[in-house]
C-alpha cells in the first residue's frame, strides 16, 4: 500500500469479538485519521488504481465516501481497494470499480472506529504515523 516512509497502509492487528459494522452515520462523510483531524483520505483520481493519499480536507466529492453493502465508496462506482488483495503491511489502497462480493473492498468499522479489512486482520493505518499531504 505505501513505502514504509509513509502512507496509508494496511497495518497487521488482532480484532478479537468484533461483528462488522456500519458507521451510525448516513450519507457521504470525509474519512480523517485521528492523528490528523484536517487530513482527509482523497484518492488521486476516478481511475481505477488510483492511489489514496492523505490531503488536506476540501470536503470535495473526491473526498465524499459512504458505506454500502460492506464497501467504502466514492464518486458511486467506485471502492476502496486493497491493491491486489495483497495481505502485507504496508500494502498501499487504492480505488477500483466496485464489483459484486469482491473481498479487496470489503471494510468494517470496529467498536473503536477502525476502518477494518474484512476477515483478514488488518485496519487501515497510516505509515509511520505520517500525516502529510500526498503521504499514501
Amino acid at each position: 500500500m505505501f513505502p514504509v516512509t509513509s502512507g496509508i497502509l494496511l497495518l497487521s492487528v488482532v480484532v478479537a469479538s468484533v461483528s462488522a459494522q456500519t458507521p451510525p452515520f448516513k450519507g457521504a462523510l470525509a474519512l480523517q485519521p485521528a492523528l490528523a483531524g484536517a487530513k482527509c483520505m482523497t484518492p488521486s483520481s476516478n481511475a481505477d488504481g488510483a492511489l489514496v493519499k492523505l490531503q488536506t480536507c476540501t470536503y470535495g466529492t473526491n473526498q465524499q465516501w459512504t458505506f454500502t453493502g460492506g464497501t467504502v465508496r466514492i464518486y458511486g462506482n467506485k471502492c476502496l481497494d486493497v491493491t491486489d488483495g495483497n495481505t502485507a503491511d504496508g500494502t498501499n489502497m487504492q480505488i477500483w470499480t466496485c464489483s459484486t462480493n469482491n473481498a479487496n473492498q470489503q471494510f468494517f468499522y470496529t467498536r473503536d472506529n477502525r476502518l477494518a479489512w474484512t476477515n483478514h486482520g488488518k485496519c487501515v493505518d497510516l505509515t509511520a504515523g505520517n500525516t502529510a499531504s500526498g503521504t499514501q
